[in-house]
């Protein structure tokens, strides 16, 4: 789509990691939770599961699928919340989230959280790196 812009608010709140599937995957910028968000390149109006078409909903599934078994994978957690919510913005987007017994939000949810720490440079692209080759191999 030649109009497909990442909301504001998500592109700065993420890092931006490869593009697969036709949808944009970020790196939230809180190291407290592996936390990926996905970003389908989609018309505006798009904003609900109900408006993909089977091909739409399929290439999205197929990239969560994807992000969740990386998630699995190099970060070995107890959960995984994936969450399509979309309140605030929204854009159609996908949070998917490593979730421990041991993180600072444990049981509740991560929304709103106060604490966070930034990634640093070299750690997001130590996962970058990870998940490039993790998708080269799976």
């Amino acid at each position: 789509m030649t109009n497909f812009q990442i909301h504001p608010r998500l592109a700065t709140g993420g890092k931006h990691l490869i593009t697969i599937n036709n949808c944009e995957i970020l790196l939230k910028n809180n190291a407290l939770y592996p936390w990926f968000i996905i970003v389908p390149h989609l018309n505006s109006h798009q904003k609900e599961i109900t408006q993909l078409n089977t091909t739409e909903y399929e290439g999205i599934n197929t990239c969560t699928l994807k992000v969740s078994k990386f998630i699995e994978h190099y970060f070995s957690p107890d959960k995984l919340n994936i969450g399509n919510i979309g309140n605030i913005v929204q854009q159609m987007h996908i949070h998917v989230i490593g979730r421990s017994t041991t993180d600072p939000a444990w049981p509740e949810v991560v929304w709103g959280h106060p604490e966070k720490i930034p990634y640093s440079d070299q750690r997001a692209e130590e996962i970058k790196n990870a998940f490039t080759a993790f998708l080269a191999e799976n």
